[in-house]
């Protein structure tokens, strides 16, 4: 009995500091809600899944959260170095280059939101103020809560807690933050993912914050210098298919290093065989996830299709020396081709993964950026076509 009643005792004060913790996020949840914008300096590290660097920058940062805008939730400014600004506001996405007195202004549409995105310095933009809904995914009961020893970040108080996110994929992710326990506000967060043995790490750590001070000509194009040269480039999406070479044209020749057999340079022969190019990368989740799909179109179809992996990325001594760690835990059983960067462009890739089937007679019949759902039906009738 009374190792019963202490059993119950120790699961109660589990649950107990759970919802402590959790009401933490709540308040800090609460805390961003209640401010409209926020200016901060930004120190940030980020390390990606398969590299072993660091990258680290720093910035000045202002924010306008803007429910009306339903592309980013707000407008934003930041800088890069002393050289170089970026804001965007009521559509406008400006990159100002203050040493050449030059301005690229794009307009911003769903189509082509990834000039915003499309680069390690949009993580300056704190995404969880301006869509604060973002943060209750922390607050989720389903993830692990644990306080940590509260600390001084900056001659401030601060709560130190630990939440293991429950997620549905093959990730392992672990967040820590410090919260301010004055005012409930999170200057540091620190996110660690781990996914077949790799480990990507980043911190965001604001500091020197103000709240609702910041005015609406900071992310105008009215406070451009007039004797700035302006760009009106409307740049398109990078992912568009359009973009891909078109359907009956011939495919570019490809030469490249055969991983499988020895790195011996190869010429791929396109004629007499259909032929699946998978455009690919180690650290692309997307294309990690297509690997199967290729897998088993290569067991349905055997010596009638030729499917080949093409990769520039891993190109590298580095690249290569990872390999077979990677497939360690991926098996591909076609050829992998590392080729150099004349390939990507001779064939318009800006997204990864891509791929091209290219019929008997060495002509393009499908293309796609990107994977999908049904890409192996997509492939399958393809090729079935091809095969007739």
């Amino acid at each position: 009995m009374l190792r019963l009643l202490l059993l119950l005792l120790f699961s109660s004060s589990i649950s107990l500091s759970q919802e402590k913790e959790r009401n933490v996020i709540y308040h800090s949840l609460a805390a961003i809600k209640a401010h409209k914008s926020i200016q901060y300096h930004l120190s940030y590290k980020f390390k990606f899944l398969d590299q072993v660097d660091t990258i680290s920058f720093q910035n000045d940062v202002a924010l306008l959260r803007q429910y009306n805008d339903t592309l980013i939730h707000g407008f934003f400014f930041f800088n890069i170095g002393d050289s170089i600004d970026k804001f965007y506001g009521n559509g406008n996405f400006a990159t100002v280059e203050k040493k050449k007195r030059k301005v690229e202004l794009v307009k911003i549409n769903a189509n082509n939101i990834s000039n915003i995105y499309g680069n390690i310095y949009s993580d300056a933009i704190w995404s969880y103020f301006l869509e604060p809904d973002k943060w209750i995914k922390l607050y989720d009961s389903t993830n692990t809560f644990k306080r940590l020893k509260d600390t001084t970040i900056l001659n401030m108080k601060c709560y130190k807690i630990q939440i293991a996110i429950n997620r549905k994929d093959e990730f392992v992710e672990n967040n820590i933050l410090f919260i301010d326990a004055v005012n409930y506000m999170p200057i540091i967060h620190q996110r660690t993912i781990v996914y077949q043995g790799n480990t990507q790490y980043s911190e965001f750590f604001i500091s020197k914050y103000t709240f609702d001070k910041v005015p609406l000509t900071k992310f105008s194009i009215d406070q451009i210098p007039k004797n700035y040269l302006i760009d009106y480039g409307n740049k398109t999406n990078k992912k568009d298919s359009s973009q891909l070479l078109e359907t009956g044209s011939y495919a570019p020749d490809i030469t490249g290093s055969n991983y499988q057999n020895n790195m011996n340079i190869e010429s791929i022969l396109f004629k007499s065989k259909v032929t699946i190019l998978d455009f690919w990368y180690t650290s692309c989740y997307p294309c990690i996830k297509a690997i199967l799909i290729f897998e088993k179109l290569k067991e349905d179809y055997r010596n009638n299709v030729q499917i080949l992996g093409i990769n520039n990325i891993d190109n590298t001594i580095s690249g290569v020396q990872k390999l077979p760690k990677f497939l360690k835990y991926n098996e591909i059983k076609y050829p992998i081709i590392l080729v150099d960067k004349s390939v990507i462009r001779s064939y318009k890739i800006s997204a990864w993964p891509t791929i091209y089937i290219i019929d008997k007679g060495g002509k393009i019949v499908f293309s796609q950026n990107g994977n999908s759902d049904d890409l192996y039906d997509k492939l399958k009738q393809t090729i079935d076509s091809c095969l007739k």
